[in-house]
């Protein structure tokens, strides 16, 4: 449905741009201002619709390189040799970054679809669940840059401790509390917000 209308739209745009320069025929009045306004949003869904066909393949392409890279990186740092905390966050971070491409473009890509849109708009559970994890995926990789960007900090200012100091127990101790807490800060996408206030 959603994709047949924008297709639907996006023929019936060309011939109503043609024929926007008409629009003061059989008008005893004109309102110049109002048919320069009809010209303009003409010529903006006819933008739209150029845009749209640009999006769909090069969102896929993207998609699609940055996982192979994405999963590229992540077994090149599982298979070093000198495994340290640094490792551990870069190995999160790529497999972060998978998953964010994923849930981030190519489920919205999906939901174009009319069954796979249905299924969204039918399960609140299934909404609520890739809320949380489209929020989640948004702030969780920021911080792990910034474990990682705090830790290289630590180094500089203190090169002797930082090998006792940044192990790589406590980073993936770190990992886990920022998991932690990333959760919480995007749990309230489980509830029904306005259920709420209207209890209050």
């Amino acid at each position: 449905m959603i994709i047949s209308n924008q297709i639907n739209v996006c023929q019936n745009s060309g011939l109503i741009f043609d024929t926007s320069s008409r629009c003061f025929d059989d008008i005893s009045h004109p309102n110049i201002t109002d048919c320069d306004l009809m010209i303009v949003i003409y010529r903006l869904i006819l933008i739209d619709c150029y845009i749209e066909r640009l999006f769909f393949p090069t969102a896929a392409s993207l998609i699609f390189i940055g996982t192979i890279l994405n999963l590229f990186s992540l077994y090149c740092f599982l298979k070093m040799n000198k495994r340290n905390s640094q490792n551990v966050y870069l190995s999160v971070l790529a497999l972060g970054d998978t998953l964010n491409l994923h849930i981030n473009f190519t489920i919205p890509i999906l939901r174009q679809i009319d069954t796979i849109d249905d299924y969204f708009h039918n399960s609140s559970i299934l909404c609520r669940v890739n809320g949380l994890l489209t929020e989640f995926f948004l702030i969780f990789p920021t911080w792990i840059v910034v474990l990682l960007t705090f830790e290289r900090l630590i180094c500089v200012l203190r090169p002797l401790k930082c090998h006792s100091l940044y192990t790589h127990k406590r980073a993936k101790i770190s990992i886990f509390i920022l998991v932690l807490i990333v959760i919480c800060l995007c749990i309230y996408r489980f509830f029904d917000l306005k259920e709420l206030y209207s209890a209050l």
